[in-house]
């Protein structure tokens, strides 16, 4: 099956790397996997600069679709620069204009990485954890 060979990780087992790649003026990105999110399909945690994400894959294996169905969803929450919602009920209301060019910027740049004819339904989800400059 194309889907379990395209996931990083599946439920029953665990695979723990750690890639880390130094680019120019000391900055680094930090890619490493295993240690959250384990219930997911496939998780990774990416640190570049001053940002930490949690990406993780969602897969849905009975696709009765005959396109590829892609949903990537970015937020930015507030307590990742270390703050409380200043609205009445203090949640995290709407996704920002922002974090929707995000989402869409990421799923045109994932797009290519999936083999032709996976036809999956497939979730992206990347909250963004801390941020020194939010």
């Amino acid at each position: 099956n194309i889907a379990h060979h395209f996931c990083c990780s599946c439920n029953f087992y665990l695979f723990l790397f750690k890639i880390i790649w130094c680019f120019c003026h000391n900055r680094k990105l930090e890619i490493s996997s295993g240690r959250f999110a384990r219930f997911a399909d496939g998780s990774a945690v990416a640190q570049v600069l001053k940002k930490l994400f949690l990406i993780c894959f969602f897969l849905h294996f009975k696709s009765k679709s005959q396109y590829f169905n892609n949903l990537v969803d970015y937020r930015q929450k507030a307590a990742a620069a270390g703050r409380i919602p200043t609205n009445y009920l203090r949640r995290e209301l709407g996704t920002t204009d922002n974090e929707i060019l995000t989402s869409r910027l990421i799923d045109r740049s994932i797009r290519p990485l999936f083999p032709p004819g996976y036809f999956y339904d497939t979730q992206v989800s990347e909250p963004l954890f801390y941020s020194f400059h939010f």
